[in-house]
């Protein structure tokens, strides 16, 4: 058993094991059961031996170390609630304090597969904190990065199991190795990226690197390559009338506006498309009465 067990058992409580700041609204009602679930907190922390040691024990570790970072939405506290709040603080801080950062880590490095993998049982108990915990381990190992870290294989577990995670904090990783990626732009990593609409975030990704002539002469290659696999697979499918033409023209819109940032003389090509498919987008219009707007993220 974990904090966030015991809680949910005995107060039907839901924590997150992370802080989203002080402007989001979660934060003002994790704040009033901090408060309320004071007690019940301090009675879980007798039964603590401080030590992180498996994941229920790395959970408690996050619990208590985001805990602590609410200290930060004192400023928006409503007067009648700030003493409670403080009292609350107070007693997260001293249980926090109590565990060990570089236990911590070293578990992770030890044992970064079975956190990476963890997935709760009980469907009738989840909490639905994988994903969380995930981020959670990730920012914390980042934020602590060490020859230890970079060398334990935590991060190429992390991009064979969860691409799409990985990429979401391609900027994170590329600045613990460079050499990661090439992993981001193997083929079947990229169609799976494809798969869950990562395909804007591929294209920035590739025009930050272009762009930045030191970047792109080390991995000029790759770079090339890569242009021209996501050429190819976006024109195919923009070319393919059994696509609605919705999605061939965002398609389209897509490639023209990467192709352009990229400075690549294929979007002379492309344009020859713009007609026949703007055509097409009228005819559609006429018959269903629906706009659409297009638009890129990059």
């Amino acid at each position: 058993m974990n904090i966030l067990d015991f809680l949910k058992e005995k107060t039907n409580s839901y924590y997150h094991l992370k802080y989203y700041g002080p402007n989001d609204l979660s934060t003002g009602i994790i704040i009033t059961e901090f408060i309320n679930d004071n007690k019940i907190i301090l009675e879980y922390a007798k039964t603590i031996n401080y030590v992180v040691n498996s994941i229920d024990t790395l959970i408690d570790y996050a619990f208590f170390d985001v805990a602590i970072k609410y200290e930060e939405a004192i400023s928006i506290m409503k007067p009648e609630f700030l003493e409670q709040f403080k009292t609350a603080l107070d007693d997260l801080r001293t249980i926090y304090s109590k565990f060990n950062k570089g236990e911590a880590i070293k578990y992770l490095i030890q044992n970064y597969k079975d956190v990476i993998d963890y997935d709760e049982k009980d469907d009738d108990k989840k909490l639905h904190i994988e994903y969380e915990l995930r981020e959670y381990v990730f920012d914390f190992l980042t934020n602590h990065l060490n020859n230890d870290i970079k060398n334990s294989g935590y991060f190429e577990y992390l991009l064979s199991k969860d691409i799409c995670f990985a990429f979401d904090n391609v900027d994170v990783i590329m600045k613990v190795d460079e050499k990661y990626l090439s992993i981001f732009f193997e083929e079947e990593n990229l169609k799976e990226l494809f798969r869950y609409n990562r395909l804007s975030d591929i294209m920035q990704t590739i025009i930050n690197v272009k762009n930045n002539n030191e970047e792109y002469k080390k991995h000029k290659s790759l770079i090339d390559n890569t242009i021209n696999y996501l050429y190819t697979y976006t024109w195919n499918r923009i070319k393919d009338e059994s696509n609605h033409i919705y999605e061939r023209y965002d398609l389209y819109h897509k490639l023209s506006v990467f192709l352009e940032k990229i400075s690549d003389g294929r979007l002379n090509g492309l344009k020859k498309l713009e007609t026949n498919l703007a055509n097409k987008i009228n005819e559609e219009i006429k018959k269903t009465g629906k706009t659409v707007e297009y638009y890129t993220n990059f």
